[in-house]
């Protein structure tokens, strides 16, 4: 009794569900030995077996026949005892008494192809251990006792001899143990009978497969090539099912057989899925269908991926009702089909009723409900081959119907040609259809209008019957424009004739009297197989056009004409406003480096260069002079091979008592070119002249109308941006520029010099507002302090301590004046040292009581720790000028910003300073409104928060708050 119908996908459930309920609960009692005598060959097991489950798989041999295990054996009551899908491993005890005469080698038959590890323990002869042989479908096929698609063991029992053997089973799926055991004479004879057997069904398969194959190739139709793979993959399937693909086929690939059952699962799953899907036109007559099928398809390809990573019984779980799940779908598609009223249907579901007929006999014969033979427990086959053979029908009729379908449709298809035929005859071109054997078998009315000219006796007549060739000669077909024949492998429809679509507009029919410019298309018509059937040629006749295009090239002509002139002119004023773009975006980037006269020599060098690059120029050079002075100041720049050795003529040709000065002088620029020879001095001429210069200009530099310099420059003539006059225009709109440039130069060096008088002037006034009257009050009091001291020493202390305070201020005052002095002092310092000490200066200024709060903060970016400086000490200006107040309350904190609290790559800086003075209302804004504008420039400059708060009677707080990155803690 085999199990092979567990391939099924729908049993496959069944076992998934059923199979658990085969085992035993109860424990009978222990049946007696199996006895084996001479009269019978075969006897099946399931009945005689005792079972012992290993959930663990951890038992041996020892553990199973020790008395703790021993008692636990549970005897079969089913033929076929079935576990399900399970990772248990069971061990089966068999007791065997032999009452042969002479038979004393038994062969034990493992029905399951698919059984993945089976240890035999056969008991020694003097009962004290057991031989252990390991095999299965997972070992070498050499480790089978007999050479056959089935696992058989070789059972040694002397005749009139008792023996118990043990047998372990383990697999990664479906637990079925259909064991026989034969004598060798009729196990030779039962698989004889089975080879036949499956000789009728492989054979029966593979007949269809390559009748089928011969259809596919016979009428090249997809349903015939996805029923063949469904036959080849239900071949493939049976075989490794059956054993006879490890067998004999692959013996060596063995240790992957677990892979080939997942795989061929699979692919015939799909396979049916594709026919169906094919075969019902699914996309068509129920599209949501096909989406599921597409759906189904993904998963069993991601299930296939899956199987190379996961276990077999994990797998065989979750391909079970996926079989189940998709083979349902396919039903339900062609029972929704049928009802759909699509014919070919109806042999599909018989087909399906086939199988699962015989798939329920397989499953009455596990109830025990019939008995099991050979015949039974190979029912499925027969409904394999019933549901191949309908499905063969069911193509067969589907050809049938198209076949009707074909002759309807041809029908209607000269109902259309009749009807095409009327539109073509309505058309306003010539259409020709031309077949294999380059003759004409239709032309409508418009090919006779255009061709036919019957003065000349050239009739347009399908009659004639001419080919391509005499077709040619007839009309007399010319290349346009010459008495040239055109080529007969030239003509559309030659190309299409040759499966090629084509076109052409240079041709023309002489026909006598008259050409006729002509328009043609030909598009190949082909057949099912691809193959060029005919072709379709359409024509007009384009004289029309023709003059209207000879008309219109030669306004195009004009038009291109017009269009390069102005393009050339557009080009240069573009190229002119390019230049002037380009020197103004290099005049304003010097600009902005300027700070003194001190800057002028490089950037008069940066000029000359960028000069010499954008006018292509050989040399272009800078004079500058003081005054009535000879030039003191001279810049140039030069080609590499221009690199003139003799620039000192050049600086010569414009002392102060040159005319060449004087011209300048007077605001003139001055173009000098080959053909002006005698109009500059001679040593210049003959510089030009030795230099090979073709063309120089020189404009002047002037600042406040008055020409402080010269721009020179030397190019090889007036083609290389156009006119003179343009060149001179660019070139005296560069010396205006340098002018403007050397003037805001000048003006910046006056600035700073007032500048530098405005802050001497302030430090002075400081001096003599803080420190002179701080030190003079201090002379004059200790001028006094002896005759105080002497008249009374308490009152004495108290002028000390005065003059010390007093002391202590001009100091304080003192470092902040030289803090002022050397801005590099209040970058380097801590700030919360410089708040520190402008907190003591403004103390000993004003007699402010302070209250310090300073933390000592990380060392800050050079523009916000000279922000923070300024305006902490514009704020303590304000407070000295207009608070009134008594006590000024000054803090300063960091806060880190980052969650690591040693972190100090970004901080928050806070400045507070509160005084308890007058204050004032928040919209006035204080009476220095000037003072709290700065502080906000300031603080925005630096990008920090700036607020100001005050109420009248209440004093006042301003609040600077930055966040940023800083360094180290200072």
């Amino acid at each position: 009794m085999k199990p092979q119908i567990l391939i099924i996908p729908l049993l496959m459930a069944i076992v998934v569900l059923a199979g658990p309920g085969h085992a035993q609960n109860s424990a009978p009692p222990q049946p007696s030995p199996l006895v084996l005598t001479d009269g019978q060959g075969e006897y099946p097991l399931g009945l005689h077996l005792e079972i012992l489950a290993d959930p663990q798989g951890t038992l041996n041999i020892k553990d199973v026949i020790a008395p703790e295990y021993d008692a636990q054996f549970v005897p079969s009551q089913v033929p076929v005892p079935n576990y399900g899908f399970t990772n248990s491993a069971y061990w089966v005890r068999l007791n065997l008494d032999n009452q042969t005469q002479q038979v004393g080698d038994w062969l034990l038959d493992v029905g399951f192809a698919n059984m993945h590890y089976i240890d035999l323990y056969t008991p020694l002869p003097d009962g004290q251990g057991f031989t252990e042989k390991q095999t299965g479908v997972l070992r070498p096929i050499s480790t089978r006792s007999v050479d056959s698609p089935h696992i058989v063991l070789e059972l040694p029992i002397p005749p009139h001899t008792e023996r118990t053997f043990y047998l372990r089973f383990q697999n990664g799926a479906s637990m079925t143990l259909p064991l026989t055991l034969w004598t060798q004479p009729a196990f030779l004879n039962h698989s004889l009978i089975e080879q036949i057997s499956m000789g009728i069904f492989y054979g029966a398969l593979l007949g269809l497969l390559f009748y089928n194959l011969f259809l596919l190739f016979s009428l090249r139709d997809k349903n015939y090539l996805y029923f063949v793979i469904l036959l080849a993959c239900m071949i493939l399937e049976q075989a490794n099912y059956d054993g006879y693909l490890v067998a004999y086929i692959v013996p060596n690939l063995y240790s992957v057989s677990t892979y080939f059952e997942r795989l061929f699962l699979a692919l015939l799953i799909v396979s049916i899925i594709l026919f169906s899907d094919s075969f019902l036109e699914v996309r068509q007559r129920l599209p949501i269908y096909h989406k599921i099928n597409l759906v189904i398809f993904a998963i069993w390809g991601g299930l296939v991926l899956l199987a190379f990573f996961t276990s077999y019984h994990f797998m065989a779980t979750l391909m079970a009702p996926m079989s189940i799940f998709s083979l349902l779908v396919v039903i339900a598609v062609g029972i929704l089909s049928w009802r759909q009223g699509f014919r070919p249907a109806r042999f599909f579901i018989i087909a399906w009723l086939g199988l699962v007929a015989s798939l329920v006999w397989i499953f009455m014969v596990r109830l025990g409900i019939t008995s099991s033979t050979f015949l039974g427990e190979n029912f499925y086959r027969l409904g394999y081959i019933w549901m191949a053979v309908c499905w063969a029908i069911a193509l067969a009729d589907r050809i049938n119907l198209l076949k009707e379908q074909t002759e309807t449709a041809n029908r209607e298809l000269k109902k259309s040609e009749n009807r095409l035929s009327q539109i073509l005859e309505g058309l306003p071109l010539g259409v020709v259809v031309y077949g294999n054997d380059q003759k004409p078998s239709y032309i409508n009315k418009r090919v006779v209008d255009i061709l036919s000219n019957p003065a000349k006796g050239i009739i347009a007549d399908i009659a004639a019957g001419r080919t391509l060739a005499q077709a040619l000669k007839y009309y007399s077909f010319k290349i346009a424009g010459s008495d040239q024949d055109y080529p007969l492998e030239s003509l559309p429809v030659y190309s299409a004739l040759h499966g090629e679509p084509a076109s052409v507009e240079n041709i023309e029919a002489d026909l006598g009297d008259k050409r006729i410019p002509l328009e043609i298309w030909a598009s190949p018509v082909k057949d099912d197989t691809g193959k060029v059937d005919s072709a379709v040629v359409a024509f007009q006749d384009i004289s029309q056009r023709k003059r209207a295009e000879a008309e219109l090239i030669n306004y195009h002509k004009r038009l291109e004409s017009l269009v390069e002139e102005r393009t050339t002119e557009v080009n240069a004023v573009n190229e002119r406003l390019q230049l002037h773009n380009d020197w103004l975006t290099m005049v304003n980037k010097i600009h902005q480096t300027i700070v003194g006269v001190s800057n002028l020599p490089k950037a008069y060098a940066e000029m000359s260069s960028r000069i010499l690059e954008l006018l292509g120029a050989r040399s272009v050079f800078i004079l500058r002079w003081e005054n009535q002075n000879d030039p003191s100041e001279f810049y140039s720049a030069s080609l590499p091979e221009d690199d003139f050795p003799e620039n000192g003529v050049i600086q010569a040709t414009f002392r102060q008592d040159s005319s060449l000065r004087q011209d300048i002088e007077l605001g003139e620029t001055i173009v000098w070119s080959i053909d002006q020879k005698g109009t500059l001095p001679v040593s210049l001429e003959e510089f030009f002249g030795r230099n090979e210069i073709k063309l120089s200009l020189f404009a002047p530099i002037k600042v406040r109308q008055n020409a402080v310099g010269v721009l020179g420059v030397i190019l090889s003539g007036p083609e290389r941006e156009g006119t003179i006059w343009q060149q001179e225009e660019l070139v005296g709109r560069m010396a205006f520029d340098l002018g403007d440039l050397t003037e805001d130069a000048i003006l910046l060096d006056q600035a700073l010099i007032l500048a530098q008088l405005d802050e001497r002037n302030r430090l002075a006034r400081d001096l003599h507002d803080s420190v002179t009257q701080a030190l003079f009050s201090a002379t004059l009091l200790a001028e006094v302090l002896p005759q105080i001291w002497r008249r009374d020493p308490e009152l004495g202390v108290q002028k000390l301590d005065k003059l010390r305070q007093l002391t202590r201020g001009a100091l304080a005052e003192m470092r902040t004046l030289l803090l002022e002095l050397r801005p590099s002092a209040v970058i380097h310092t801590p700030l919360s040292d410089l708040l520190a000490q402008l907190a003591e200066a403004t103390t000993s200024r004003s007699g402010l009581e302070f209250k310090l709060y300073l933390e000592q903060v990380p060392m800050l970016p050079e523009n916000v720790q000279i922000g923070f400086y300024r305006i902490a000490q514009e704020a303590l200006n304000n407070v000295v000028k207009h608070a009134q107040a008594r006590l000024v309350t000054l803090s300063l904190s960091a806060t880190p910003l980052a969650q690591d609290p040693g972190s100090v790559a970004e901080q928050e800086l806070r400045l507070v300073i509160q005084d308890d003075g007058v204050g004032f209302s928040s919209g006035n804004g204080g009476s220095d409104r000037f003072g709290i504008g700065i502080m906000q420039e300031r603080a925005a400059a630096i990008q920090a928060s700036f607020s100001l708060v005050s109420q009248p009677g209440r004093g006042a707080q301003m609040t600077l708050i930055w966040c940023g990155e800083v360094g180290s803690f200072s």
